[in-house]
């Protein structure tokens, strides 16, 4: 009989980090547990060590260490930016710094290690509707997805219907972002981008799925209500836009 291997402690305490920060279980303790861990493998496995040490600040909201171990990171391990510059990315989006994240994602297309797919689809999850089309124009390959730069264009003039630009957009996204952050959930989400209608109107729907039981995101759902009435985005931008979470398909 075969047995199997135990996973290496590095590795092993990265995916650690992320289970525990998709089912909403990355308390204080679980935080400063695993960090003490990282530290402990520093002088044996120090790339994982580090990777982990980035999630650990991203979780912690220290924008400035995690700008500082990733950089680190990509200098010292160029060889290894292939695996490092996705999860910069990651880490960017778990502190809400989309922008951020998207200039990683370029990172990656210009290396070939994100196709034009991806790359539309980042447009479309970060609200960023108008840049994804000028990516387009300077992208001309990408012009073949046609079903993806067609919602980009149909996002495009619902910006015109609620007089914004996407700044609002991006804004809504963000405050999705702040409501898990602030709910200690650090989910790799997947998301649903829809134009929906009915007899009167027409409004698009990003939907971000989550591993999470339905009676948690009604109550996530009903924090990011709150925060969205309580912030200055114009009630035209939440007329066209709506943003919300749901389980997780298939869970």
């Amino acid at each position: 009989m075969v047995t199997a291997q135990p996973q290496p402690k590095g590795p092993a305490l990265l995916n650690e980090l992320i289970l525990l920060g998709e089912k909403g279980e990355l308390t204080p303790f679980a935080l400063k547990r695993c960090k003490r861990e990282a530290e402990g493998l520093l002088s044996a496995d120090p790339f994982n060590a580090y990777m982990s040490l980035g999630f650990i600040a991203a979780f912690n909201k220290d924008e400035a260490e995690v700008h500082r171990i990733f950089e680190f990171l990509e200098k010292t391990y160029p060889q290894e930016n292939k695996r490092i510059l996705p999860n910069h990315s990651v880490a960017l989006i778990q502190l809400g710094r989309t922008r951020d994240s998207l200039s990683i994602k370029k990172k990656m297309f210009d290396q070939g290690w994100m196709n034009s797919e991806g790359m539309l689809k980042t447009f479309l999850s970060f609200g960023l509707y108008e840049s994804g089309g000028e990516w387009v124009k300077q992208h001309p390959e990408s012009s073949e997805i046609t079903q993806i730069i067609n919602l980009l264009k149909q996002a495009e003039h619902f910006l015109g219907l609620a007089d914004c630009r996407e700044d609002s957009t991006n804004r809504l996204i963000a405050i999705a972002l702040s409501t898990l952050r602030q709910n200690d959930i650090h989910s790799e989400f997947h998301f649903q981008f829809q134009v929906l209608e009915d007899e009167e109107d027409q409004w698009i729907v990003t939907t971000f799925f989550l591993p999470l039981p339905p009676d948690e995101v009604a109550r996530l759902n009903g924090e990011l209500a709150d925060a969205l009435a309580e912030s200055d985005i114009p009630p035209m931008v939440t007329t066209y836009f709506h943003v919300g979470f749901s389980t997780a398909r298939g869970g």
